[in-house]
């Protein structure tokens, strides 16, 4: 059995939480050498209200919290991240096209401007590249996950996230085994669910490659 696409899991969320949530001031993800953020007590609080609805799915509460926070800091790159997140769910709850557009859109523009401020912020790219494969955009995509790896080529989700683009989307089978031989190195207890994955991805190479 195939894993399932586009992964947010409930460890990253708490990576995150911990980019703007932890004692004493908020810091930049691995690859990134600037200086610490100063947090508020207040913003640290609003920012554990908000993440609390965001446990209980309640992420309508969760975004204006969340927005008001960015507004005020936006060099907080777990609230710009989460932000985003709360976004696409709210997204993936409208059965209609037309009405999850909105929160893609927006869910761009905050981590666009999260990027402005912290453009070595590699959850912040792998975040813009789920936002990007939602939209359609598929070698922007790419580009969003690439360059996540460029900052932390140990970061096993984009790693996930990008094998399963080139696999699933862009039909580059030389890229989905790459990445998800880097993820499968990085993250050993998956191994054989990824297996699976693999061995279909270089039956269908070997395959081309005879035809």
């Amino acid at each position: 059995m195939r894993p399932s696409t586009d992964r947010l899991l409930v460890w990253l969320l708490a990576l995150l939480i911990g980019a703007c949530a932890g004692p004493g001031p908020a810091r930049r993800a691995a690859g990134d050498r600037s200086i610490p953020v100063p947090v508020s007590a207040a913003q640290r609080a609003d920012f554990e209200r908000a993440l609390a609805a965001m446990r209980k799915q309640r992420h309508a509460e969760a975004v204006p919290i969340l927005e008001r926070i960015f507004e005020e800091n936006p060099r907080l790159p777990g609230v710009a991240i989460n932000l985003a997140i709360a976004y696409l769910a709210m997204a993936e709850a409208e059965p209609e096209a037309a009405k999850r557009e909105p929160y893609h859109a927006k869910a761009e523009r905050v981590l666009l401007k999260a990027l402005e401020e912290n453009p070595r912020e590699a959850a912040a790219h792998h975040q813009l590249g789920l936002v990007l494969r939602r939209q359609g955009r598929l070698e922007a995509a790419r580009d969003a996950y690439e360059k996540a790896l460029d900052i932390d080529p140990q970061y096993a989700l984009a790693h996930y996230n990008l094998a399963v683009l080139c696999d699933l989307y862009l039909q580059d089978t030389a890229c989905a085994i790459r990445h998800f031989e880097a993820y499968r190195a990085l993250r050993p207890e998956e191994a054989e669910t990824i297996d699976a994955w693999l061995t279909e991805l270089r039956r269908r190479a070997g395959a081309g490659g005879a035809s």
